[in-house]
């Protein structure tokens, strides 16, 4: 399984690969969104789902969410945030289709939110929330606060 990483933060980066590979998950990681939607349109199969931060220097995750579903209208995409819950539904721009999870996100509710998605997960990954330490210990499918996660994919 492989994941397309997008955040302008290395640091971000690396610490959601280390913790994606704890569950045995492959991730590519970029910090420019043309050098990571090349990527992905090179080889759209190579890759299961993708996390991006929404709001980046250059871009948006949730603009980047859209151009990759011209390509793959069925990955799964999860942005993360630092919006509030109350802002992020007030937010139009954010309104664009991706699930979106407030960050810091633990790695169960990301998990969570893709297999909300259709993401088939290994074993070990579906499990993700009750391994200790794997974050807040949500159940898989809910957020940390027990809800699930925002879809916003307009029809």
């Amino acid at each position: 399984m492989r994941f397309l990483l997008l955040d302008d933060e290395k640091s971000a980066l690396l610490s959601m690969k280390f913790r994606l590979s704890r569950f045995r998950i492959e991730a590519a990681t970029f910090e420019d969104d043309s050098v990571a939607f090349a990527a992905f349109s090179e080889a759209p199969s190579t890759f299961d789902a993708v996390i991006a931060k929404l709001a980046m220097r250059r871009t948006r995750g949730d603009s980047f969410a859209k151009r990759i579903w011209a390509i793959a209208p069925e990955m799964p995409i999860t942005v993360l945030t630092g919006l509030s819950e109350q802002e992020r539904f007030e937010d139009a721009r954010v309104e664009s289709g991706v699930c979106a999870l407030t960050n810091p996100a633990s790695i169960a509710d990301v998990l969570a939110s893709l297999e909300s998605q259709g993401l088939r997960l290994p074993y070990s990954a579906s499990v993700a929330g009750s391994v200790a330490g794997s974050g807040t210990g949500a159940v898989a499918g809910t957020t940390a606060e027990g809800t699930s996660p925002s879809r916003f994919r307009s029809q």
